[in-house]
């Protein structure tokens, strides 16, 4: 009895021992899975810190652009306000130069008409 004893307190170390490396390794694992997880979150982080500031520098950018079209679209608008109303002028002007030449036209027929 005493042998089969010693036998059960050698086997009952073997498994403690085996648990414990087992535990341990397993324990190293997770260690180095969270690690490694850490380095990996912290490098995505950096990833998208970095396009958040490519995409402030791009949207920065269509800033500046959509204020220089909106800058030009009203210089457009305004030159497209003086050409209607030049336009405007030289057709009032024309009209009246018309109406002139249709008035001297009815004055030269009348005269020619008293020869």
């Amino acid at each position: 009895m005493n042998e089969n004893f010693m036998q059960l307190i050698s086997q009952t170390g073997i498994w403690c021992v085996t648990a414990y490396i087992l535990g341990k390794n397993f324990f190293d694992y997770i260690t180095r899975r969270e690690e490694g997880d850490r380095q990996d979150y912290k490098v995505r982080e950096e990833r998208m810190y970095s396009i958040f500031e490519k995409l402030e520098s791009i949207m920065l950018q269509q800033k500046d652009l959509l204020s220089q079209q909106v800058t030009m679209s009203q210089h457009n608008k305004e030159m497209l306000d003086k050409l209607t109303n030049i336009q405007i002028l030289h057709t009032n002007r024309l009209d009246r130069i018309e109406e002139r030449q249709t008035q001297l036209e009815e004055e030269i027929k009348k005269i020619g008409s008293k020869l």
